[in-house]
């Protein structure tokens, strides 16, 4: 549905932010369509617990994630793990001559939030070295267009698993979210795109999960990360 998206806009390049399989109900088909693309991708902490696992924790809904990235895993081939292993931490991209700087989370690390309530401070140091008119970053699952000095700082939100968008018993996304950057000559237009998906299809799928409560497990650990780093 997003690439379907994506194909009727013309798009030049695809660039996913990370967080790519560890979550879902469908994490061999997402990793081999990904993979089929062809399109710049980055590392997210998410790629970290599928190649190493998921850091314990003492609460249940660490355990029902545990088990979930454990089959996520289980799902994947090592053609498929080799892919998620080799994606780079950062990477750059050029759109009609506007250097984009592409991570998850910061230019520093995987695990780093950048909010829209992160101090100026904090956000300097975060992105000193980032050398690009534009820093496009995930890992908060929501959508962000902020500047910062002479550059600007962008998040996509998320495909699938966008917090702004949870709703039903168990919690299950209800749309998907992406971005898009245009540049025509000197003007340059930054666009968010939220796109309805087939929440039925989605419940029945989770329903062959370990744990049908995915989304709602993954929605409260990333809205306390999100919390932490104000």
């Amino acid at each position: 549905m997003v690439l379907a998206d994506i194909a009727r806009r013309n798009v030049d390049e695809i660039v996913c932010l990370g967080d790519i399989a560890a979550g879902g109900p469908q994490p061999l088909q997402v990793v081999r369509r990904l993979h089929k693309l062809g399109c710049l991708a980055v590392r997210g902490n998410a790629e970290d617990w599928l190649l190493e696992s998921l850091p314990a924790g003492r609460s249940e809904a660490t355990r029902r994630l545990s088990n979930i990235v454990a089959w996520a895993r289980a799902q994947l081939g090592g053609d498929d793990l080799a892919y998620l292993a080799a994606l780079p931490a950062t990477a750059r991209c050029s759109v009609g001559g506007l250097e984009l700087l592409c991570v998850h989370g910061s230019p520093r690390s995987n695990l780093e939030p950048l909010l829209a309530t992160t101090r100026d401070g904090a956000l300097d140091e975060a992105i000193a070295d980032a050398g690009a008119h534009v820093l496009a970053a995930g890992h908060t699952h929501l959508q962000l267009l902020r500047k910062h000095h002479d550059s600007a700082l962008i998040n996509p939100g998320s495909v699938g698993l966008p917090l702004a968008a949870m709703m039903g018993s168990p919690p299950l996304p209800t749309l998907a979210e992406y971005a898009l950057v245009t540049v025509n000559d000197s003007d340059v237009e930054i666009g968010f795109r939220r796109l309805p998906i087939d929440v039925d299809a989605l419940r029945a799928a989770s329903a062959l999960m370990p744990h049908p409560n995915w989304a709602s497990d993954l929605e409260q650990r990333i809205r306390r990360w999100n919390a932490r780093a104000r």
